[in-house]
């Protein structure tokens, strides 16, 4: 779900959430080449949280 802007409330399409695991798995690719990418508090963000976020997204 879209939470600002003039969408707001309204649900992303397919396409959209698609092109986000896409681009969320190439940057794992080039994470795993390099360090290992920090989010706050030095933890890194667990797949299994990535995809519940984007999924939360799908109607």
């Amino acid at each position: 779900m879209i939470r600002t802007g003039k969408k707001l409330g309204q649900h992303r399409a397919p396409a959209t959430v698609m092109r986000m695991l896409r681009e969320h798995d190439e940057q794992k690719a080039a994470a795993a080449q390099g360090p290992p990418k920090q989010v706050s508090e030095g933890h890194r963000e667990s797949d299994t949280a990535v995809i519940s976020r984007v999924l939360a997204h799908i109607p």
